[in-house]
């Protein structure tokens, strides 16, 4: 059984001022791949987790929670 996570993505980058598309390129992926991660179809991996973060400016723990807690 996969964790369920919420993701604060969209909000983060979007006070960070970057596009889906932007924040793609940045990191290194497509904008599927960011577009699937803001709608909890997918959960990045800790690497891209943390690149994600990094750019947008926020911690990892704040752009990701698990929904039991």
């Amino acid at each position: 059984m996969e964790p369920k996570f919420l993701s604060n993505l969209a909000e983060a980058r979007e006070k960070a001022g970057f596009s889906q598309e932007e924040l793609a390129r940045r990191a290194n992926v497509s904008r599927e791949t960011i577009r699937n991660i803001e709608n909890g179809k997918s959960v990045p991996n800790v690497l891209l987790a943390l690149l994600i973060a990094g750019i947008v400016g926020w911690l990892v723990t704040d752009l990701f929670r698990n929904k039991e807690g």
